[in-house]
Parts: structure tokens; C-alpha cells; sequence
């Protein structure tokens, strides 16, 4: 397997962090309610105006989040290179430091929370996830494995997949992490034509299951069942497949909706719900189908809404290894927080430099960055004025309930109830 390109490394790993802070900041709301008050997405911008009501969700315009942190963190102690030994030490420390309720972490979603919760307990016994969380592990932070060495770089399917154990149980999670760590890994070392991305994708994860059924015994060795992963690995690869014959990514929405319906418990409206089956193949649309788009793909996928964290971040990681450096947006990385030092070590894990020696320097520094975002935030909201609900009195409440029960009643029940209630009253 070649040694990836250095400037493409560099791309994914910058598209990860501005996708990630772009799209984060419209995380929750709906593609319309961003439309109607963000019009189209340029730039990151302050989301306090779409927040209504749900004011406590504000995040800082340009300051990424707790997937982008573990993926720099990751690249900085490369725990690979030890066979995955003191991961949960290491995120134990990094939220053990600062202010934040995780530490230095900045919004953590449900997956990350519990990963969290298991590293601060645990540290390192060495024990995978128990948990179910039927939600898309964030690729990106298993990025910095691509800048390895060829004799570590060929393995990247196995780490990727070990790396993602430690997140859940979920299979179609496991599964569509590691297909997205093999599709940016072919991104970076291929040269594909914009008409072939998608078959390339498509290939990629094909390939990634072939691997799955002649590994069996390592998939045994992380307490995985080898036909039932493979099984679920089936579904994620359909799921990207059943985009193949759509121009648009409006069309491939609809489709990847219709194929999630038969897995998914719920009515299913849009494609940027965080599921392995819905965002996996809708990033993998938006970054595909960009060519019919006048935005750039990450700023098509932050205006999706929903999980648009994730989803912007992936597509741009997809983005930058297909390119590199030059194909992102100038302003997003211009404008991004901590610009600097975010390229000092993307360098460094570029270059695969030993940089445990930085791992103090980048904790107090995310520290400070967390500690600056809570006291931003608090000061939002000291000028939010809440409007309080009015108390009904128990007399009121009575006669609420009864006025339900009465118009449910049929006319004859209503006339009775009428007549002893004039009875009642003395009438």
C-alpha cells in the first residue's frame, strides 16, 4: 500500500474541523428553520437567532467540537502505535482538566458522553463498549491513523474497526466508521474523477467487507459475532449502493429514506438523522453530488440541520482527501479558532512526528478554549428573556379537565350531565 499524500492527510483532517465547526452550530433545527433565518450558510455565524426557546444550545461561531478534539488528541499520543493501549487514560485525563462538565470536551453528543463516562471509571482495563448507541461514530477522530506508516496504514481496517469497539456495540455503527476511514484512506491515495467518487465509495466499502469475512477470528477477538456484523455491514454498503443510479443530492435523500424505512423504528423525514443508515450515505451524497451545487459541500451539509455537525464533518473530510488543502473553503479556515496551533498539529501528524510531548500544552490550551465558550455562553444568555409559562389555578385546571371530558361525550351523556348538574346547583 503507497504512503498517503501528505497534503490530501492535511485536507481530511482540516475538513473534519471546519465541517465540524460550521455544522455543529445548526445542529437540532430543521433544513427549513435554517433556510428561513440563515437564508444560505457562507460562513460561521452566530446561531443564537434560530435557537428560540433552546438558547442553552448556543455554541460558539468557529470553535469545534469534542469529536474534532479527540481526533487532534488522538494524532498527538497516536495510541495505534501501542495497539490501541491507553485510550481511556488518556480521554480520562483530557476530562479531568478545565471547567466543562466533560473537562476540556465541547459538546459531546450521546456516544461520546457515555465513552466519557466509561473512560473516567474504567481508565485502562482494556474492556470494549457494552453499550448500544444506534448513532454514526464520528469518523474523523480516527483520521490521524491514515498518516502512519505503510506497515501500520495497511491494517487501517482492523485498527479502524477496534478503535470504533470502544464507542458501542451497534454493529451498522461499527461497520460505517470503518467504511468511512477506508473511503477517505482511497480518496488520499487515488487520484478519482468527480463521476467515479461514488463507485469508488461504493468499492470501498465492498472491499471493507471482504476483509470483515477473511478476519473472522479478529472480529471474534473484539467480542464481535462475525455473521451478524457482516450482516449489518451488508445493510451500511446497500445503503450507499441504493444512491447509485441519482444526479442530485435531493433525489439521493429521498432514496436513502426509503431504504433506512425498513431499519429504523421511527417515520423517517430526512436523511441528516444521525444513524449509520441515514448520514453515512447522505454525507457521502453531498460530497458526490457537490458538482451540481453552487456551495461547497460543507456549507450544503451544515444547512441540513439535524446532525449537521457530523454530516458537514464527514463531508468535508471526504472534500479535503479527495483534493486537499485548496478545495476547502479559505474563509472557514481563515476564520477558524485556534487556526494555528490546529496547523501545528495537523503538520505533526502529517509528518507522523512523536508528539506526546505536546499532549499537556494542547489540554491546558483546550482548556482555556472550553472555559471562554461557558463564560460566552453564560453571558447569551443573562440577555435571553424566557417567557414563564402561567400557572393554572387547581379551580381552573377542574374545570379544563372536565370541559375534555364533557366534549368527548355523546349528546345524550351531555344532556344528562347538564340536568344533574342544574340539580346540583340548586336550579
Amino acid at each position: 500500500m503507497a504512503t498517503a499524500q501528505p497534503n490530501k492527510i492535511a485536507g481530511a483532517l482540516w475538513g473534519a474541523i471546519m465541517g465540524d465547526a460550521l455544522g455543529s452550530l445548526f445542529e437540532g433545527m430543521s433544513k427549513a428553520h435554517v433556510r428561513a433565518v440563515f437564508k444560505t450558510i457562507s460562513e460561521f455565524t452566530d446561531p443564537l437567532p434560530g435557537l428560540k426557546g433552546k438558547e442553552e444550545r448556543w455554541k460558539k461561531p468557529g470553535l469545534y467540537t469534542a469529536p474534532s478534539q479527540m481526533m487532534l488528541l488522538f494524532g498527538i499520543a497516536a495510541p495505534w502505535r501501542k495497539k490501541t493501549a491507553g485510550i481511556q487514560s488518556l480521554i480520562a485525563r483530557a476530562a479531568s482538566i478545565g471547567e466543562g462538565e466533560w473537562g476540556v470536551f465541547r459538546h459531546p453528543d450521546i456516544l461520546l458522553r457515555d465513552f466519557i463516562e466509561r473512560c473516567r471509571a474504567c481508565e485502562d482495563n482494556g474492556s470494549f463498549s457494552d453499550g448500544f448507541q444506534r448513532v454514526m461514530i464520528p469518523p474523523s477522530m480516527f483520521l490521524p491513523l491514515l498518516a502512519s506508516p505503510p506497515n501500520i496504514l495497511r491494517d487501517s481496517v482492523r485498527i479502524s474497526t477496534e478503535f470504533a469497539r470502544f464507542f458501542t456495540t451497534d454493529e451498522c455503527a461499527i461497520a460505517s466508521a470503518a467504511f468511512a476511514i477506508h473511503c477517505a484512506l482511497r480518496l488520499i491515495e487515488a487520484d478519482v474523477d468527480q463521476n467515479d467518487l461514488l463507485e469508488s465509495l461504493i468499492g470501498c466499502a465492498q472491499s471493507s467487507i471482504k476483509w470483515f469475512a477473511g478476519h473472522t477470528a479478529e472480529l471474534f477477538a473484539l467480542r464481535i459475532n462475525p455473521e451478524s456484523f457482516i450482516e449489518k455491514a451488508r445493510l451500511c454498503a446497500e445503503s450507499l449502493e441504493a444512491i447509485r443510479k441519482e444526479q442530485s443530492v435531493e433525489e439521493a435523500e429521498s432514496r436513502i429514506c426509503a431504504y433506512a424505512a425498513a431499519h429504523y423504528p421511527h417515520a423517517i423525514t430526512r436523511a441528516s438523522i444521525n444513524h449509520p443508515l441515514l448520514v453515512f450515505p447522505f454525507a457521502c451524497a453531498h460530497f458526490c453530488f457537490s458538482h451540481n451545487r453552487d456551495a461547497h459541500p460543507i456549507m450544503s451539509a451544515a444547512a441540513e440541520g439535524g446532525a449537521s455537525g457530523l454530516l458537514a464533518s464527514m463531508v468535508g473530510m471526504f472534500a479535503g482527501a479527495h483534493a486537499g488543502i485548496s478545495s476547502l473553503p479559505h474563509n472557514l479556515r481563515e476564520s477558524l479558532i485556534n487556526k494555528n496551533e490546529i496547523g501545528r498539529f495537523i503538520a505533526g501528524i502529517c509528518e507522523n512526528r512523536q508528539m506526546s510531548h505536546e499532549l499537556e500544552t494542547f489540554l491546558q490550551s483546550e482548556a482555556a478554549l472550553t472555559k471562554k465558550e461557558i463564560e460566552e455562553h453564560n453571558a447569551k444568555l443573562k440577555h435571553v428573556k424566557h417567557k414563564e409559562k402561567k400557572k393554572t389555578a387547581p379551580l381552573h385546571q377542574e374545570e379544563k379537565l372536565t370541559r375534555h371530558v364533557v366534549e368527548s361525550w355523546t349528546k345524550l351523556d351531555k344532556a344528562k350531565w347538564k340536568k344533574q348538574k342544574k340539580k346540583h346547583h340548586g336550579e
